[in-house]
């Protein structure tokens, strides 16, 4: 699918009438099961809805990732967003779930980053536990538990079970092989993104892209669905990791007599407890952008856990350039 057939797929499911009133519906029961309403108090939906919903969903992750990856993710974001509320709207409430629910909350979850709304693909994840290897390497650095996720990829990359060119083809079934195979890969990819989170070392992060693409091609030749739509995703989060990583996002706003605080302000973001951070959300992006340019007051309004106090911060810094000293006073209201 190119980019054009990918618009007209998206503009199609946007005018149709009954895939619009399913999304109604689901958006509907969803929050009928938020505020605790009896089941048998809900009107009667349309059978089979959870299905038809997970149907559409995909079809808008689809239309997402060929956008995504034909470089045009501003359009991406819109499609990305809805097919990981679709999900949401199907798996999260407890009631609703199946015995796929957890691998569904993953793609949505990573859905949600994708688009980069952090804070959604966080909460989202809260509530399940993800066994298989792979996922949870995925998921653990979705959560930014980077202790967990570091000791985790470890355990993986210095077992003897899981390194592709140790593992006994005579005595292990072939899904075992892959499903190995895939995880070592996963592993891998996901230390080289972390060494880049820590360092800023661009070779890991392109590294990571390159094991990523070479997994996505070893899942879709084996017909590993599940796994191959969370490391799809997964991509579209690496190649935008271009746009959102602080490592990318501040050093240029910056001398490059400042390159070692700046890095230094940096990797404390990334070490810091107890949720690190390594990217700015887009609105603390364009904010970001328009603080450093203006030499006047700079007044930012943004919702609560919207970034504004990281803002503060890199403002501070941009002041730093041009000062020896600064007074930061906060005022606190309280109602």
């Amino acid at each position: 699918m190119d980019l054009q057939e990918a618009r007209l797929f998206l503009q199609n499911l946007e005018s149709d009438e009954i895939i619009q009133n399913f999304i109604a519906q689901g958006k509907s029961r969803y929050i009928l099961f938020n505020v605790e309403e009896l089941q048998q108090n809900f009107p009667d939906y349309t059978s089979r809805l959870s299905e038809r919903l997970n149907q559409i969903a995909f079809s808008y992750l689809t239309v997402g990732c060929y956008l995504a990856e034909g470089e045009s993710i501003l359009e991406a974001i819109g499609s990305l967003k809805k097919g990981a509320e679709l999900l949401e709207f199907n798996h999260k409430p407890i009631e609703n779930r199946e015995l796929h629910s957890k691998y569904y909350i993953l793609a949505s979850s990573i859905a949600f980053y994708s688009a980069y709304e952090y804070s959604r693909a966080f909460v989202i994840l809260k509530e399940v536990e993800i066994e298989t290897p792979a996922r949870k390497t995925v998921c653990l650095l979705l959560r930014k538990d980077f202790d967990s996720l570091s000791k985790h990829i470890v355990s993986i990359l210095i077992d003897s079970n899981y390194i592709p060119q140790r593992i006994n083809i005579t005595d292990t079934e072939e899904s075992d092989i892959n499903t190995k195979v895939w995880t070592f890969l996963c592993a891998k990819s996901i230390a080289y993104i972390l060494d880049y989170f820590f360092t800023g070392n661009e070779d890991s992060l392109n590294m990571s892209k390159e094991i990523l693409s070479d997994l996505l091609d070893l899942l879709q030749v084996e017909k590993e669905p599940s796994l191959w739509w969370c490391i799809r995703l997964f991509k579209i989060i690496t190649g935008g990791l271009n746009r959102s990583s602080l490592w990318m996002i501040l050093p240029p706003f910056f001398p490059s007599r400042q390159n070692l605080q700046v890095g230094a302000f940096i990797k404390s973001l990334a070490f810091r407890k107890p949720i690190p951070v390594v990217e700015l959300f887009i609105s603390q992006r364009n904010a970001a952008k328009k603080s450093t340019e203006l030499s006047s007051l700079v007044v930012v309004c943004l919702p609560t856990s919207s970034g504004k106090t990281r803002l503060k911060l890199q403002y501070l810094m941009h002041l730093l350039k041009t000062r020896k000293a600064l007074f930061y006073i906060s005022l606190l209201l309280s109602h």
